[in-house]
């Protein structure tokens, strides 16, 4: 596709192509309307040269935070590596940015702005499972014994927090389209899952994955908080578990064959 897109060989037809740049204004002001940061916040940015490197900064910076930026003019060589915040070497750079420069936080985008990946101001990776504890804290508060969506690959300590604090925790399967239906059909206020995919419903926003969004009701959290991010992560326990594992399996296995792979696999492990 890309090298098609390059050649220029297009099909002709009629019509008129326009160009407007106003959806940008638009949707800055409609998110800074959602969010009120009570102080300036230091944050580093890491958007991995994918398109949320032109747009993020200036956002934050109209929030009122001090922003350092890492990685934000638009590449699509990708030529340090593929924007992903799953992926440790990307949280590596912002983990190692947010310590040089003195940062509270640090934030990485992945290439088209629906995922976030976040570090504390030691540079220690914070994994979607127990940021979302702190996201999930203040949306109860609001909305007392609202249920809350996440996603299998999660600790037991986001459910154990969510229960702690009157939420009602709803366990389920992995995918970002099956997180977001049933944020939608339980009419949940907030959802999310390991891969970063974080969602706040109505009338907190649209129901739909948006890494700034949740970017910046993070830093509007940490600014009304007297403590820093590391001792609010302090809160949520650590519990152990691996990486995402996929498993290689031929495609004309079957499902009894799928299983019998996977079980095989998990005991070679």
């Amino acid at each position: 596709v890309k090298q098609l897109t390059l050649s220029e060989e297009f099909i002709e037809g009629k019509g008129d192509l326009i160009v407007d740049d106003d959806f940008i204004r638009i949707y800055t002001e409609d998110v800074l309307d959602r969010v009120h940061l009570s102080r300036p916040v230091k944050v580093v940015v890491n958007a991995g040269n994918g398109t949320a490197g032109p747009i993020v900064p200036d956002i934050l910076r109209k929030a009122n935070c001090e922003v350092f930026e890492f990685l934000t003019e638009p590449d699509l060589d990708f030529k340090r590596y593929f924007p992903n915040p799953s992926k440790v070497e990307m949280m590596e750079d912002t983990g190692r940015e947010t310590v040089d420069n003195q940062a509270e936080i640090g934030l990485a985008f992945d290439g088209d702005g629906d995922r976030l990946g976040i570090t504390d101001e030691y540079g220690n990776v914070i994994w979607p499972d127990r940021y979302m504890a702190i996201l999930s804290r203040k949306v109860l508060a609001e909305y007392p014994g609202a249920p809350i969506v996440y996603d299998v690959k999660s600790s037991r300590a986001l459910g154990e927090d969510i229960e702690a604090h009157g939420g009602k925790p709803v366990l389920w399967k992995t995918g970002h389209s099956y997180i977001k239906k049933q944020l939608h059909a339980l009419k949940s206020p907030f959802a999310g899952e390991m891969s970063g995919h974080i969602f706040f419903g109505p009338p907190i926003y649209y129901g739909f994955d948006d890494a700034v969004f949740t970017a910046l009701k993070m830093l509007e959290t940490l600014s009304q908080s007297e403590k820093s991010f590391s001792e609010l992560i302090a809160e949520i326990p650590t519990y152990i578990s691996t990486p995402t594992l996929q498993v290689k399996c031929p495609t004309n296995l079957g499902e009894e064959g799928v299983d019998e792979k996977v079980k095989y696999d998990r005991v070679a492990e």
